[in-house]
């Protein structure tokens, strides 16, 4: 990392946000010809009426199913990290126009690793500075239950002891299918693999992922045309989809409506998807 002044903004680039030479139905490893560096996560790339997003497979993926951010890694990251005013929180207070803040807290940070968070992103939930989101470009490793957060843009009011925040990693870093039994992998529904991608050891795999527009999505359950549909909920098919029903399912929300019947479960369906677009 070669960061030289945090109070500037002004930084050596560092490999992130290169041209993405990435086909659709390929995947590589962390690649600066390619542009499969981790500042390009969540990065959108449209063909037609398609849109595909730039996402990291942990785990070997397979054509046609729904992958999504790995909710296990994500599980310590959504509860507030209060301000000064407790046992917990900032360091100290940080200055507006600083790209650089030190937070503790021994619940969710004494464990953290060195860019754990990297590309992910800083919520400011409330006190002073709310409302304000922010990119992490770096951190460091857990010192006492503080970690140090290296920012891409900076602060833009001074942090007091009345500010919380929440911190949590880039939704695109960490995919893993979603699981339709245990239920993991499902409130933060990302897109379709679209391509089978080799996952060994910790080389990961970057690839695209359909979020938006016709596709082919794995069915778990029969269902007719023109029907809206969320994962798979019936505990037989990880990375699949069945009809929503209104009463019963409720995490996730809609991946997309059907464009075709589907009589056998365990079948491909036409699918419009709608998770998301750039």
């Amino acid at each position: 990392m070669s960061i030289q002044n945090f109070s500037s903004a002004s930084y050596v680039s560092d490999g992130d946000e290169m041209p993405i030479r990435l086909g659709i139905n390929e995947s590589s490893a962390f690649s600066l010809e390619k542009g499969c560096v981790p500042g390009n996560l969540g990065s959108y790339r449209r063909v037609g009426d398609r849109w595909f997003c730039l996402g990291l497979a942990k785990a070997t993926t397979v054509v046609g199913k729904l992958y999504a951010l790995n909710t296990v890694a994500a599980a310590n990251l959504t509860a507030e990290i209060v301000g000064n005013g407790s046992t917990t929180g900032f360091l100290s207070t940080e200055a507006a126009g600083s790209m650089r803040v030190t937070i503790t807290d021994a619940a969710h940070l004494s464990a953290t690793t060195e860019d754990f968070y990297a590309k992910g992103y800083i919520f400011f939930t409330n006190g002073t500075g709310e409302g304000s989101c922010l990119r992490i470009r770096s951190n460091s490793a857990a010192s006492s239950n503080a970690v140090t957060f290296d920012l891409y843009e900076p602060l833009l009011t001074t942090l007091d002891a009345t500010t919380d925040c929440i911190i949590m990693v880039n939704p695109w870093s960490d995919m893993l299918l979603c699981d339709a039994n245990a239920g993991n992998n499902i409130n933060h529904f990302a897109g379709v693999s679209q391509c089978a991608a080799t996952v060994s050891g910790t080389t990961y795999m970057y690839q695209w992922f359909q979020t938006w527009g016709p596709a082919v999505v794995l069915c778990g359950a029969a269902g007719g045309e023109g029907q809206p549909v969320m994962h798979d909920d019936g505990g037989s098919y990880d990375g699949g989809v069945d009809e929503w029903d209104l009463i019963t399912d409720l995490a996730g929300g809609q991946v997309g409506t059907t464009l075709a019947a589907a009589t056998t479960a365990g079948d491909y369906q036409p699918t419009y998807l709608t998770l998301s677009r750039g």
